[in-house]
């Protein structure tokens, strides 16, 4: 932590170094007040090669990092909970690709019953914000920060006080 944070920039070192998100089509931004430029994973190539997968048909395992951006943004993989389902837990696919709706620029991460984990801690930067561009095609989503007990439901249901304060 830097000396000339403000308290809520301190504060914010709790709220959102690490984001836990699955079931969506998405791009992911995180910005700061003090931040030059804003940190983006964009999954765009080269580090995002188009049909590139990650889970378990490329062998990975729940929580393996498989990816580091340029701005050390980290993404990993892990299992994906449903509620009232058997199994309750499931570890499939996520997929580059272009998106089936177009709404961002270039391609996008699809997931498919897995959940990717962000982590920001290494950005240079304490993030205030992070943003995805998705398009929710499922109603199952799993959406935590900093390791916190997952919400699995609906988008439209997060709870604005996700991850212990309160969103704009």
């Amino acid at each position: 932590m830097g000396i000339n944070q403000s308290a809520a920039e301190k504060d914010a070192i709790a709220f959102i170094p690490k984001l836990t998100v699955a079931g969506l089509v998405l791009i992911v931004l995180a910005t700061s007040a003090l931040a030059q430029t804003p940190a983006c994973m964009d999954f765009e190539p080269p580090l995002f090669p188009a049909g590139n997968q990650y889970g378990a048909p490329a062998l990975n395992f729940p929580g393996q990092v498989v990816v580091t951006a340029a701005n050390h943004i980290q993404m990993a993989v892990d299992t994906f909970k449903f509620i009232g389902h058997s199994p309750p837990v499931a570890f499939d696919v996520a997929r580059i690709e272009i998106p089936p709706i177009p709404f961002a620029t270039g391609q996008s991460i699809r997931t498919n019953n897995i959940n990717l984990l962000f982590d920001f801690t290494s950005i240079g930067f304490i993030p205030q914000e992070v943003r995805f561009e998705f398009l929710e095609i499922i109603q199952t989503v799993n959406i935590s920060v900093n390791g916190g007990v997952p919400f699995v439901g609906d988008l439209s249901k997060v709870p604005a006080n996700l991850g212990g304060q309160p969103s704009p």
